[in-house]
């Protein structure tokens, strides 16, 4: 990778929000259309930026991922997460802080009507979400926020995963 401000020029070229609307934009049924280009949006553009921080004196990454991130899962969404994952902690910054949350939960500009049934049916199930389950509850993105800038404050540990218990106070 180049230094910047070459190298961040070069990633700003490469990468554009309209390259990812389609991916990211929420679709009926699952898998995307083009899981090249999901993986590309989700692993190589976090995995590039974050690489590129580094060079330019960045000492600490901050990555949120999804709950259950694992690379050797057999799930495209859950085995990318955990990609990404090992490959930002690759980096070996000084402090890398991953974030896996459920599903998000506050506004949005667009509509995402899978996702608010979704956030529907799990007001509904939520209470029996308990032990190991708890994770997969929905948190509010203001709680994420709020775990990150605490972790910014807590500059202790080389590498810690926050699950649902630590996002939510």
């Amino acid at each position: 990778m180049t230094k910047s401000p070459a190298g961040i020029t070069a990633f700003r070229c490469s990468f554009k929000y309209e390259d990812s609307y389609p991916v990211r934009r929420q679709r009926p049924g699952w898998p995307p259309p083009d899981l090249a280009e999901y993986y590309r949006v989700d692993h190589d553009y976090p995995v590039l930026a974050a690489g590129m921080a580094k060079e330019n004196g960045a000492h600490s990454v901050f990555l949120v991922s999804a709950v259950g991130a694992n690379s050797r899962s057999k799930m495209f969404y859950v085995r990318t997460k955990g990609k990404v994952e090992e490959d930002i902690i690759g980096l070996n910054f000084e402090h890398t802080y991953i974030f896996q949350p459920s599903m998000l939960r506050g506004d949005r500009l667009e509509h995402r009507s899978v996702e608010k049934f979704l956030i529907g049916a799990f007001r509904v199930i939520k209470p029996l979400l308990v032990g190991p389950w708890k994770k997969y509850r929905g948190i509010w993105v203001a709680n994420l926020a709020k775990a990150m800038i605490a972790a910014a404050n807590d500059q202790t540990v080389k590498v810690k995963r926050y699950l649902w218990e630590d996002m939510n106070p």
